[in-house]
């Protein structure tokens, strides 16, 4: 169905109703299992588990990375562009103080108005970017607000499969060119 994993209760009652055995057996089964992983009752596959914590650790490094504008050219890019809010302006600034930043919001509070000015600070700088979100109508509506590429995080890292697993050709040994 798509899930990281099944809260203990659910998985509990899948097991029990198409297994045809009682609750003790199945929480049993679960402790011991060595393939799975229980974390504040949620369950996991071992190594889903343990690949979501590694895209965590990896996002961390990259988002909190050194990036490559100091914050002096940060703040003279900032002053320029007085039709900003000031939530618009953190995350700008933000955007332009990391190797990776994810600019996030409701509907109408500007995000794309955002995404629009660090583009044009960026391509002022000659600073190479990309542009990814998690969907493809997302990623479509943002080339069209854009007029610049965005595609999905998955084809940014060109997913693939091998042997049942998801695999990304983008990676610590390919890395996106930048």
């Amino acid at each position: 169905e798509g899930h990281l994993y099944l809260p203990r209760k659910e998985l509990m009652n899948r097991a029990v109703k198409l297994l045809g055995v009682d609750e003790t057996t199945v929480a049993g089964h679960i402790e011991q299992y060595k393939d799975l992983t229980v974390v504040k009752d949620r369950v996991y596959l071992a190594r889903i588990y343990a690949a979501e914590r590694y895209v965590e650790k990896r996002i961390n490094e990259m988002a909190f990375g050194s990036s490559p504008l100091d914050k002096k050219t940060v703040s003279s890019l900032l002053e320029s562009e007085l039709t900003l809010t000031e939530e618009q302006k953190k995350a700008v600034a933000l955007s332009l103080s990391r190797r990776l930043s994810v600019i996030t919001g409701l509907p109408g509070t500007g995000k794309t108005y955002s995404i629009n000015i660090l583009i044009r600070m960026l391509d002022r700088l000659g600073v190479t970017y990309e542009l990814a979100a998690p969907t493809g109508k997302a990623a479509k509506r943002i080339s069209e607000l854009t007029d610049r590429e965005a595609r999905t995080i998955h084809r940014l890292l060109e997913v693939g499969w091998a042997d049942g697993m998801m695999i990304f050709a983008r990676n610590e040994k390919n890395p996106l060119s930048s």
